[in-house]
């Protein structure tokens, strides 16, 4: 229903946009000042859109390649409409020749090239929004200055003889720089695939008697794929260190944690259900001093269902600046109502304290124990005395990497409250995840 609607906005759209396009074009038959004019606002509204969508991806997006093109744009539309206010015959800027529209175009490209070639070369800088809005107007400024003032802007345009040689060679050079701009974009061209391709999800499930009537779904966790254009889908490991290396990962976890609220918060709406979402955390975003105002912003906006995000914490991160994560943590879980997990325990330096110092729900067996179930004593017992110990603790458990029936009957037995893994789904996209969720009935259960 949904995407019906979808596409019926969008068909009814493009209509609507032809059918201004040929208006327009319509009108150079009557009048070309006027085909001109609204030509020229139809460009101005396009650059005044491009402005309000760029300024206001910064929500989601800490991108200083889209500042800078917001900022360009909003500089550019502004020329545009003086440029069109110029047209002679309009009767606003009287004692002007033809040449000064002509002189405001050519400055608004130039300007307009020349931000497109800059910005590939800023994409990872830390750009202040007001101060490159600041420094774009003044130099906007110099320009009509130069323009409308003093005999420093060349001329474009005289009357009687036509374009100058300057107008001339300045769009051969324009053209070269946009074509620049392109071939720098290009090389940049990673750091806009999108950061995750795949919203997956790995079922979690409560035990009671036959594999096939004790499995209740409860929710999905969230895992970090990316699409390369060479080598296929990447998993996390395989370019997470690049993108902490390039600054990016305070943008993937903004970006991840939005679209998994977003997402979840859909499913619960179309299922009537408190669907849980679990999301890693990076240990670059519990370093972030606006973690708490930023999640609380997410979960305001999506509205996500109260006490169904689902945190978690892997325990290399959670052995570092255990007083600062300890803060933190407790912030979102007292005035949020987060559940923390803490992912692959016992694989790293393990230690109690964490169970302690940190504000943990939900303790997740790592896979290496797991996958030795009914192979090795040792790591059975390991994963016995986890389940003990959380418990004892009031923690949930959750076991990771169940592949194997053998794997679930054991986990049963030893009272183990949650399990994810192959066994049950192996990493699916959300769509299939919307497919799978039609078919079967869910009930809110928390673990």
């Amino acid at each position: 229903m949904i995407k019906k609607f979808t596409n019926s906005n969008e068909q009814i759209s493009l209509i609507f946009g032809g059918v201004i396009l040929l208006a327009i074009y319509l009108t150079s038959y009557y009048n070309y000042l006027l085909f001109h004019t609204l030509a020229e606002f139809f460009s101005i509204i396009i650059s005044s859109s491009i402005f309000l969508l760029f300024w206001n991806s910064q929500r989601w997006v800490n991108n200083s390649y889209f500042l800078l093109i917001a900022i360009t744009f909003f500089f550019v539309g502004g020329l545009d409409l003086v440029h069109t206010m110029a047209y002679k015959g309009m009767g606003i800027f009287e004692g002007y020749s033809t040449n000064l529209a002509t002189q405001l175009w050519i400055a608004s490209c130039y300007l307009e090239s020349l931000s497109f070639c800059l910005a590939p070369l800023l994409i990872g800088k830390n750009l202040r929004g007001r101060v490159i809005f600041g420094s774009y107007g003044v130099i906007t400024s110099l320009l009509l200055g130069t323009i409308f003032y003093g005999p420093v802007f060349p001329i474009c345009y005289v009357d009687g003889v036509g374009l100058t040689p300057f107008k001339i060679v300045s769009e051969y050079i324009i053209s070269a720089i946009f074509l620049v701009s392109i071939i720098l974009t290009w090389r940049k061209r990673h750091v806009f695939d999108q950061p995750i391709m795949r919203l997956n999800g790995k079922t979690s499930s409560v035990q009671k008697s036959d594999f096939q009537t004790r499995v209740q779904l409860i929710g999905f966790e969230v895992l970090l794929r990316w699409r390369h254009p060479r080598q296929g889908l990447l998993v996390a490991k395989q370019f997470i260190s690049e993108a902490e290396e390039m600054g990016l990962m305070a943008t993937i976890d903004k970006w991840v944690l939005r679209t998994a609220c977003t997402q979840a918060k859909l499913w619960q709406i179309n299922e009537n259900s408190a669907l849980q979402i679990a999301v890693n955390m990076s240990a670059s975003m519990l370093q972030q001093k606006n973690l708490v105002s930023f999640v609380a912003e997410t979960l305001r906006e999506t509205q996500l269902t109260k006490g169904t995000l689902c945190l978690e914490i892997s325990e290399s991160i959670a052995s570092k600046d255990i007083e600062v994560k300890a803060t933190a943590l407790q912030r979102l879980t007292h005035l949020l109502n987060i559940q923390i997990t803490l992912d692959n325990f016992g694989s790293g330096n393990s230690s109690l304290s964490y169970l302690k110092d940190l504000p943990i729900h939900i303790l997740k067996i790592d896979t290496s124990f797991v996958a030795n179930i009914g192979q090795s004593s040792k790591d059975e017992a390991i994963v016995t005395t986890i389940i003990d110990l959380g418990h004892t603790l009031g923690l949930s458990i959750i076991a990771e990497g169940v592949e194997t029936v053998a794997q679930l009957d054991f986990l049963s037995v030893h009272h183990c409250d949650i399990i994810q893994g192959n066994l049950l789904s192996p990493p699916i996209s959300a769509t299939e995840i919307t497919t799978f969720l039609e078919k079967v009935s869910v009930k809110n259960v928390t673990p």
